[in-house]
């Protein structure tokens, strides 16, 4: 796609999400009706059941529920890191504006106020039960804390604030400190998803904390950063099953491969290689970019559910998609062209029009709603994400055509 498109369907996306304050519902927000939460009289499969059936039901039942929209921090956090890319790529000052006005906001609404926590830390807009643990409204958490802290480093690296380094080591220092450690040997490391009350262990997040413990290490040198990404990443390399994939949790039988969770621990698993230039799971990426390739997206670009079950195709199957399939382009360029092609199909099969992007395309019908977060966050980040990944390569082609 030409820049030009890129910029017309930012400036789409961006009047959308300021009409809006940034704000909107969530995927997961069921109990932020106060008729629901009444409802489910403090009971863990009354919010459990309630979660899940406001997220599965085909139209937008929140309006009729009385739930009011609102900030999402992991959601604020894409749209910045979103905008630097492209501020990045750009030099468009509107573009750094916007991502330092998002990174105020997460600085000033951080969920340690009363200082419980080590650092900085933020959890999700709502109350959140899994059939693992509950979560109180903006409780933290290890996902919703190493979002904010990958843009802010992104913010540090880019516009060199040292006061976006000290929120990154705020970060790492509630990563670090306040999470779980489930398991720890002399060369793995798994943490919790929360502070307190789980044991499940969860794959993907441990990537998460090791790949933004890996780029902060490369901003301070700081050996503590280092010797945890590396121990994080042992982890999350030998779960991998059949040497190809990823499911959730760490018992395979039980749980699932599914889209968007496998992109970003390829994602991941690049990041802290480049980053420390320890190269020992090329071969496993390699295989696992091609198993998500192959297994969890159709010839024509839809993203499916998961490696056994092809529909609903979701937004967010395919934002992750374009930002990883972008960022592997680093290692064949080749990858970037199907990331245009997911791109494509995106705004064919789920783009309004209006600068929004619906939540799911099922086998008979599309759920013609959105989401800020979970539809038009990862897009707006993943947009960054392939046009910086297009630039690099026209570079890289420019370099290479003035070297013959």
């Amino acid at each position: 796609m030409k820049q030009s498109a890129i910029t017309e369907l930012v400036a789409a996306l961006t009047g959308f999400a300021r009409a809006n304050d940034f704000a909107g519902y969530c995927k997961h927000d069921g109990l932020n009706s106060p008729i629901l939460h009444a409802l489910s009289l403090n009971n863990r499969w009354l919010r459990l059941i309630f979660i899940q059936s406001v997220m599965r039901f085909p139209i937008n039942l929140r309006p009729w529920l009385l739930t009011e929209k609102s900030r999402n921090p992991k959601g604020i956090s894409l749209f910045a890191r979103g905008y630097l890319l492209l501020y990045e790529v750009t030099g468009n000052e509107e573009y750094r504006r916007l991502a330092e006005e998002l990174l105020d906001w997460l600085t000033q609404h951080h969920s340690n106020q009363e200082g419980k926590y080590h650092g900085v830390c933020w959890g999700y807009n709502f109350i959140w039960q899994s059939p693992f643990f509950h979560a109180p409204k903006y409780s933290p958490n290890l996902t919703v804390s190493v979002f904010p802290g990958e843009s802010f480093l992104l913010g540090y690296n880019l516009l060199n604030r040292p006061d976006y380094l000290d929120q990154a080591r705020g970060v790492a220092e509630f990563v670090l400190n306040d999470l779980p450690i489930l398991l720890e040997t002399e060369t793995e490391k798994c943490l919790g998803y929360v502070p307190a009350g789980v044991s499940e262990k969860v794959i993907n997040i441990n990537s998460m904390a090791a790949a933004f413990l890996a780029k902060l290490y490369v901003a301070t040198n700081e050996p503590k950063y280092k010797d945890n990404a590396l121990k994080l990443t042992r982890f999350v390399a030998n779960q991998a099953f059949a040497g190809d994939r990823w499911a959730y949790t760490t018992d395979f039988d039980r749980s699932y491969v599914d889209n968007y969770h496998t992109g970003g621990i390829i994602d991941e698993l690049l990041e802290v290689m480049e980053s420390l230039d320890h190269w020992e799971w090329k071969p496993l990426l390699l295989r696992a970019v091609e198993y998500y390739e192959k297994h969890l997206f159709t010839p024509d670009g839809a993203p499916k559910n998961r490696d056994n079950q092809e529909y609903p195709y979701d937004i967010h199957g395919s934002a992750q998609g374009v930002i990883t399939f972008a960022k592997v382009s680093r290692l064949n360029p080749d990858y970037l062209h199907l990331a245009e092609k997911l791109l494509e199909w995106t705004i064919k099969e789920l783009y309004s029009g209006d600068g929004y992007f619906y939540y799911q395309k099922t086998k008979y019908y599309t759920k013609r709603f959105s989401f800020m977060r979970w539809c038009n966050a990862w897009m707006l980040y993943a947009l960054g994400e392939y046009l910086g990944a297009k630039n690099t390569l026209n570079r890289r082609n420019e370099n290479d055509h003035a070297g013959q």
